[in-house]
């Protein structure tokens, strides 16, 4: 059996089985799945999912330490666009484009940082 992983900062972890209370401790069964998920404005870093497999006799988890790293873009007013015109959001050059409220706003995805 494994223990109950960490859960990442600004995110969360699903497990596909139960978890057996062994005197206060969160234990899970062997092959039982582990699946992180991120808070909106954060990406996973790590493995989406980890295991618990047996190793030597003790339960333990496939992978590295997953975390949720803040992603970081930036926003340019590049165009006015009329109230009624057809603007079609598409993506290039790593971005979003899309008209509001007359503007014609781009977000430009930069990166990733730990927050």
């Amino acid at each position: 059996m494994c223990e109950e992983l960490i859960l990442p900062d600004n995110g969360g972890v699903l497990y596909n089985s139960v978890a057996v209370n062994d005197t206060g401790v969160l234990r899970y069964d062997l092959q039982t799945i582990a699946s992180f998920v991120c808070t909106e404005g954060f990406v996973l870093s790590g493995p989406q999912e980890r295991v618990c497999t047996a190793d030597q006799g003790s339960g333990v988890w496939t992978g590295n330490k997953t975390v949720c790293e803040g992603i970081m873009f930036y926003i340019v007013k590049n165009a006015v666009c009329t109230i009624g015109q057809i603007y079609l959001a598409s993506f290039y050059d790593h971005g979003y484009t899309f008209c509001y409220k007359g503007i014609v706003y781009t977000f430009y995805f930069v990166g990733v940082h730990n927050v």
